[in-house]
C-alpha cells in the first residue's frame, strides 16, 4: 500500500485531500527541517514534490478572507518560528475540511513510511510529544 492510499484510509478520506494533506506536512517539514534531514524524508516517498505542489496554501485566502487574521497569522509566524508554522499547518488542513488532530495522524503515517521520526521530532513539541 502506497503512502496516499495508508494516508485516505486512516483519515477516511480521498486520495485528493489525502496528497494535499501529505503535501501541506511536507511543506512545512521543507520550512523547518534541515536541507540534508528533509531531502532523506522525500527521497522515501515518491511523487513528494507534485503532493507538495498540491497542497492549498495557508495565505490563499481569496476575496478578502485574509485580511486581519492573515495579518496576525503572518506576525505569529514570525514572533514563534515553528508555532505560527504549526498554525498556518492547521488552516491548510481546515482548507480541506480536516481537523487539528488529523495533523498528528498524517505525520505518524509519513514517519512509518519513510522509517524516520524527523517529522515527529520537529511537531513533537506542538502535539504533545514525539512518539517513538
Amino acid at each position: 500500500m502506497n503512502l496516499i492510499e495508508q494516508i485516505s484510509g486512516q483519515l477516511g478520506v480521498d486520495s485528493d485531500k489525502a496528497e494535499g494533506a501529505t503535501g501541506a506536512v511536507l511543506n512545512f517539514a521543507k520550512e523547518n527541517l534541515g536541507g540534508v534531514d528533509f531531502q532523506s524524508i522525500i527521497a522515501k516517498i515518491p511523487g513528494a514534490e507534485g503532493m507538495m505542489d498540491k497542497a492549498p496554501s495557508a495565505e490563499d485566502e481569496g476575496d478578502g478572507g485574509g485580511g486581519l487574521l492573515g495579518s496576525l497569522g503572518g506576525m505569529a509566524q514570525s514572533l514563534t518560528g515553528s508555532l505560527g508554522g504549526l498554525a498556518g499547518l492547521t488552516a491548510v488542513f481546515a482548507k480541506l475540511g480536516l481537523g487539528p488532530d488529523a495533523i498528528s495522524k498524517v505525520v505518524e503515517t509519513i514517519n512509518s513510511y519513510v522509517g524516520e521520526n524527523k517529522v515527529t521530532e520537529l511537531l513533537g513539541g506542538f502535539l504533545g510529544g514525539g512518539q517513538e
